[in-house]
């Protein structure tokens, strides 16, 4: 991406120009996406903790360009948007757009309160897989529904081992977990062509 330059401006962890007035940011980091129920929130630290399944849980810190829209019946004001106080770990359901910052840390860019779905997901960079077996993504391993669909380009006839014979560790995947039981049920990529 093209390097900005002002003034008053810097350059920030997402590479984008913070001026004055203003925040550009380019997408040049892999972007995540996570949809599970908040368990845990640090108000001191500016964090969420979300359950994907059992113990596996991701956390994503907030910034003050963190974007929060609320969808939920829990939003009783009406305003469209919440607080990180304002949220239930009991029953708050998030669904969170992020990138990993230089300590591959997840920054939420966008955090979006919604009534609680029946499933789980995750997508981001695999960090590793067990063809037809296991695959790994931000730390979280999931194994595969014996009736699991594999979907490349919007294509479901995709059997767990034609899936994975191009998937390479980096390519972005996402992954639905209908329990959720860390047992996936639908594993989908996106290919370039």
């Amino acid at each position: 991406p093209p390097q900005f330059q002002a003034e008053d401006g810097k350059r920030d962890c997402l590479r984008g120009l913070v001026g004055s007035e203003m925040c550009i940011r380019d997408r040049a980091e892999s972007e995540i996406e996570i949809e599970a129920q908040v368990t845990g929130v640090d108000l001191d630290n500016q964090t969420v903790t979300l359950t994907l399944y059992s113990a596996n849980t991701l956390t994503v810190k907030t910034d003050n360009s963190t974007l929060f829209e609320d969808d939920s019946s829990s939003d009783t004001d009406g305003d469209g948007s919440f607080t990180l106080s304002e949220l239930d770990t009991s029953s708050d359901y998030l669904e969170v757009e992020a990138y990993l910052d230089d300590l591959s840390e997840l920054v939420a860019i966008k955090i979006k309160r919604e009534d609680s779905p029946d499933e789980t997901s995750l997508e981001g960079p695999v960090d590793s897989f067990a063809a037809g077996l296991s695959i790994t993504l931000l730390g979280i391993t999931y194994n595969f529904e014996e009736d699991a669909t594999f979907i490349v380009d919007d294509d479901d006839t995709f059997t767990a081992t034609s899936f994975f014979t191009d998937l390479i560790e980096g390519d972005t995947v996402e992954i639905k977990d209908v329990e959720p039981d860390g047992l996936a049920d639908e594993v989908k990529r996106e290919t370039d062509s």
